[in-house]
């Protein structure tokens, strides 16, 4: 083998970048938990559709996988000296696999690192999602860059060679289905894409996608860097057998089961010496074409709007690899030492897991009648249904600390299709209904008349309404709402004439039934009639807002009484020796509104003080199973004693639980069991204690 020969300048800053994430990344500080085991490890999670996981111990133990337990066919292996070891991928490909000496979940970026032959390999899955607020076009790229250290662990050298390779399973919802690849023209890049033949374009509602491309692009800048398209078992095995550097293409096109064609990369590193590391990577992408269809219009993916197509994207992103990497050290950095700060290590372990667990349920498109971008969430695992007003509510709190401004171009969709604005966009849905819709229709299509609703008619409305004043909160504006006030006095007025018993109506905890006479419904209708009446104050409508604020004081005063259960307040007015989560006394704290009396909430944490089991806090007590962004939301507004417990639980339950699914927010408080849901945006709830202010131990918070 050849030894290493120096890079070119250009390609030297970008490998120093790398190296300085690849040694940042293990300096946890005490911010995070060093020997955290999560459930599922992010990989490749960008969207919904782009959404890679890896939910074993060790990265080679499985397949990676989709956020829908369906498998993504990902396989690295590792040359030392002769000897294969396989670090990624499930395939018997070798009989060797490396040893794994950790692995560390930061926001953005995983690092694993691995030992072999004498030989030391740290690789990082680096998705750049920050300054969502800031530059949303860049940071919304669906890019995620796969970067490798390798250096002598023995002191002695070594030859070492890389692999990498990816079936089509990323690209298709179906292995049957028919795929092709091609290589794209670029000066800098050596570019592979493969994808369907069909191309159906937002042609089907499956959650795996199945339209658009597969990318894997690797710089021709690399010294002795070789890239393949053909099927798995001849490239994997020309790797292990020394043949690889000599191989060609071979023509498509075929199913994607069919022999396995992949998307393959190697490099020959030469001579791994006792002087210093040695860098590569290649970055992986995903072309959408198009990604919502909302009411007649096709809305592509926000960044071809700056690029027009994938070449230019991944150039880009090459050149801007070393500036992308270290933005997102910092970001990590920061983010880690601010939530350690308020809420301990494990809090930081918990919000650090589903920070791209969050963004990868958001997809930001272009609006090409508006002219602006806007963003849609799926509600991942459950109904597979687009911008579920209960589902973002949950989330909020994430973005609220983090990326108000994008949280905002989540709710445009949902304003216009209620304002009955659809028609522009070739579909006229009249919006007929007195309160706030619950979604848009199913990913990835916006189509949903106001009849095939899933109804909830207080919950939504005060969602919405709770929603649209703490961004306010945050931004410190309301112009955005002057063409919707009227719709938001419909939806208060709804929420007047509910109260102060909302009836048999469902609530988000619709996987319980319907909720009749439900305490903490009514409660979430008060706060949104306190929320509302402060944005007609900042409005300037004072009489208007006076009045809303009256009525959300008496219905207080009733609640108090009604639903008072001697040491805490019942699930249901009507129902003695019953209790329940109220997570929606939240944001009268966060918002500083006090429509409730300190006391009641002190009464209920005092309460659900003596409801923690080994794995969390239920959400009511007819069952065992906890929703993990209520029982965050609760402990947000709980003493700090009250709060670290809550916090423990929960991370006793993504540490332990055997059932390795991606971070779920449903499940067992006793068996630490999956209950239901997976990879859900709602875990943004769990950054809900970040909207308080640190105060004295075992006092209660204010808000910022």
């Amino acid at each position: 083998m050849a030894h290493v020969q120096r890079p070119t300048s250009g390609l030297r800053t970008i490998l120093l970048a790398i190296a300085h994430l690849l040694l940042s990344s293990h300096r946890v500080d005490g911010n995070i938990t060093p020997d955290f085991r999560p459930p599922c490890v992010p990989l490749n999670v960008v969207s919904p559709y782009q959404s890679v996981w890896s939910c074993a111990n060790r990265l080679f133990d499985n397949w990676p996988q989709h956020w829908d337990g369906s498998v993504i066919g990902m396989l690295g292996l590792l040359k030392v000296d002769g000897v294969v070891y396989r670090y990624m991928g499930a395939a018997q490909s070798t009989e060797h696999h490396v040893t794994q000496e950790d692995v560390i979940v930061m926001p953005t970026t995983t690092t694993y690192r691995f030992v072999a032959g004498g030989v030391r390999l740290v690789l990082s899955f680096v998705s750049p999602t920050v300054a969502l607020d800031t530059d949303i076009t860049a940071a919304s790229r669906p890019l995620t860059y796969c970067t490798f250290e390798v250096s002598s662990h023995d002191g002695k050298e070594h030859g070492v060679m890389l692999y990498y390779d990816n079936t089509a399973e990323g690209a298709v919802k179906d292995i049957s289905e028919t795929v092709t690849w091609s290589r794209l023209s670029s000066k800098s890049l050596a570019i592979m894409q493969i994808g369907t033949t069909a191309q159906k374009l937002v042609g089907q509602g499956k959650d795996r996608i199945n339209w658009g491309h597969w990318l894997v692009a690797t710089p021709k800048a690399d010294t002795n860097v070789h890239t393949v398209m053909a099927d798995a078992n001849t490239c994997r095995s020309s790797f292990i057998n020394g043949s690889f550097f000599a191989m060609s293409d071979k023509p498509g096109p075929r199913a994607a089961q069919d022999g396995w064609p992949v998307l393959s990369v190697a490099w020959d590193l030469g001579t791994i010496g006792l002087a210093g590391r040695v860098q590569r990577h290649f970055t992986l992408a995903y072309d959408q074409v198009i990604s919502i269809r909302y009411f007649g219009t096709n809305m592509p993916p926000l960044w071809r709007i700056a690029w027009p197509d994938s070449v230019a994207l991944l150039e880009h992103a090459n050149a801007a690899c070393g500036k992308d990497i270290q933005a997102a050290t910092n970001f990590d950095k920061e983010l880690i030492a601010n939530l350690s700060k308020v809420g301990g290590d494990k809090f930081a372990t918990l919000g650090s897991l589903v920070y791209r667990q969050v963004l990868g349920g958001t997809q930001a498109v272009w609006n090409p009648v508006a002219k602006e971008p806007w963003v849609f969430m799926k509600e991942i695992s459950s109904d597979g249904d687009v911008s579920t007003v209960d589902v973002i509510y949950p989330a909020l709190p994430m973005f609220q600390y983090l990326y108000p401004e994008y949280f905002r171009k989540i709710l445009l969709p949902l304003l216009v299709y209620a304002n009955n604005q659809t028609s522009v966009y070739g579909v006229n849905m009249p919006y007929n209904l007195p309160w706030a819709p619950h979604h848009l229709g199913h990913w990835p299509i916006c189509d949903l008349s106001p009849s095939r609703q899933e109804q909830m008619p207080v919950e939504e409305s005060g969602n919405l309404l709770i929603i649209m004043a703490a961004l306010y909160q945050a931004q410190q504006s309301i112009t955005y709402l002057k063409p919707y006030w009227e719709i938001l006095d419909q939806w208060a007025d709804y929420i007047v004439s509910s109260l102060p018993d909302p009836a048999n109506q469902l609530c988000t905890d619709d996987f319980e039934g319907p909720s009749p006479h439900n305490t903490n419904l009514a409660a979430k209708g008060i706060v949104a009639l306190g929320a509302y009446a402060k944005l007609l104050r900042v409005k300037g409508d004072a009489n208007k807002a006076q009045h809303y604020h009256v009525k959300a004081q008496e219905f207080v005063r009733n609640w108090t009484q009604a639903a008072s259960d001697g040491d805490h307040f019942r699930m249901q007015f009507n129902l003695p020796d019953s209790w329940s989560l109220k997570y929606n006394f939240l944001y009268d704290r966060a918002l500083n509104l006090s429509m409730f009396p300190a006391s009641a909430a002190e009464e209920e944490i005092s309460f659900y003080d003596g409801k923690i089991d080994r794995c969390g806090v239920a959400l009511d007590g007819r069952h065992t199973y906890a929703k993990s962004d209520w029982s965050l939301w609760t402990a947000a507004f709980g003493s700090k004693s009250f709060f670290d417990k809550v916090v423990a639980a929960t991370y006793n339950f993504a540490n332990s639980t055997a059932d390795r699914v991606p971070f779920t927010d449903w499940y067992d408080t006793v068996q630490c069991t999956h209950k239901g849901f997976r990879a859900r945006p709602v875990q943004g709830g769990i950054y809900a204690r970040m909207l308080m202010k640190a105060t004295p131990a075992d006092a209660t918070p204010v808000f910022i």
